[in-house]
């Protein structure tokens, strides 16, 4: 015969992870109190352990995150695309786009 025994004590988050921030806390079901971690504003970074989203930074002209657990803000392509159509109609794919594809304002 195989016996398993599992307990949990609890579950708590006691410290935010990078590019995110402690907004407030709750108290679990075990009676610990654990932190509500929000994200940082898009393109924004902070350190593990942020408590306020002040401390979310932006990241400088010409850089972006390249995903939400980045370190740090990488140089951005600057590359662009032109998308028009020649049947003079208006379409409304028609734009200007970086190299990802997302349509710049």
């Amino acid at each position: 015969d195989i016996y398993i025994d599992v307990s949990l004590n609890g579950c708590s988050i006691e410290q935010c992870p990078i590019n995110t921030y402690s907004s407030s806390s709750s108290v679990g079901m075990d009676g610990n109190t654990s932190l509500i971690c929000k994200p940082c504003p898009a393109n924004h970074r902070a350190e593990v352990g942020a408590t306020s989203v002040d401390q979310c930074t932006a990241c400088p002209y010409h850089r972006e995150l390249k995903s939400n657990d980045s370190s740090w803000c990488s140089i951005a392509e600057c590359a662009q695309i032109i998308l028009t159509h020649d049947n003079g109609l208006f379409n409304p794919l028609d734009g200007v786009y970086d190299y990802l594809g997302r349509r710049k304002q």
